[in-house]
């Protein structure tokens, strides 16, 4: 798949509901159960998290301060994309 591909995909997705954007909790799942060696994480690989938003995460502050929590964790790189 090109970007070009993924990007259309990645539009096409529908919104199952509307409402609050919990990106803290997604950004606590992804350090505490995603990546960790229980569930295959590598010591020797950098771990990259694409997140994909709608829009602005209704705790902005803790949201923050997850981001920060999984990059002392686990040493995530994020990349961060808004759907709006």
């Amino acid at each position: 798949m090109t970007s070009t591909e993924v990007m259309a995909a990645v539009k096409n997705v529908p919104q199952t509901y509307g409402g609050l954007t919990n990106t803290a909790d997604a950004l606590k799942t992804m350090s505490e159960q995603m990546f960790i060696a229980a569930n295959g994480d590598r010591s020797d690989v950098t771990n990259v998290c694409f997140l994909i938003t709608d829009g602005l995460s209704n705790e902005t502050e803790r949201t923050i301060q997850e981001a920060a929590s999984a990059k002392e964790k686990v040493g995530t790189t994020l990349q961060f994309t808004s759907l709006k």
